[in-house]
């Protein structure tokens, strides 16, 4: 990856999936984390400015892929948590609706709102009962999340 960025490549490039905005989307969702590193390194970008694809952010793709390590490297770059983009909304949204718990729990840990809006459902909470995900919904009413949110 490396040489084909020093021989020109372009990172930035919007991907032809429809799912992905760019490359580090792409590497994120399926968590090639070398490769995420590397994109990050290189490129200097995280992508909260660079909206699109379904799941909106890397961050958001890699929540959708319970991609627990790259989450943690992409909140360590800098990867806003709250961002609202993609189908699901947040990141947090991703992960409830795609029923990761372990990136639900990684991203409230790390400052997530639990009330942000956006998306399909609206809120975090309501793509969680939507889904049947019963301990996501523990976890995001422990986190504070509001019962009178509607999105």
């Amino acid at each position: 990856l490396r040489r084909l960025i020093q021989k020109g490549a372009n990172p930035h490039l919007w991907s032809a999936d429809i799912r992905f905005a760019n490359a580090l989307q792409l590497v994120a969702y399926y968590g090639k984390m070398e490769l995420a590193s590397v994109l990050m390194l290189i490129t200097r970008i995280i992508d909260d400015m660079q909206l699109g694809g379904q799941y909106g952010t890397a961050l958001g793709a890699a929540c959708a892929n319970g991609k627990v390590k790259v989450v943690d490297a992409l909140l360590q770059a800098g990867a806003s948590l709250n961002v609202n983009g993609g189908h699901y909304g947040t990141a947090l949204g991703t992960a409830c609706a795609n029923g990761k718990v372990e990136v639900v729990n990684a991203l409230l840990q790390a400052g997530a709102s639990p009330n942000a809006d956006g998306g399909q459902y609206g809120t975090a909470l309501c793509a969680a009962c939507a889904n049947g995900m019963s301990e996501i919904v523990d976890a995001l009413l422990g986190a504070g999340a509001s019962l009178n949110n509607d999105g």
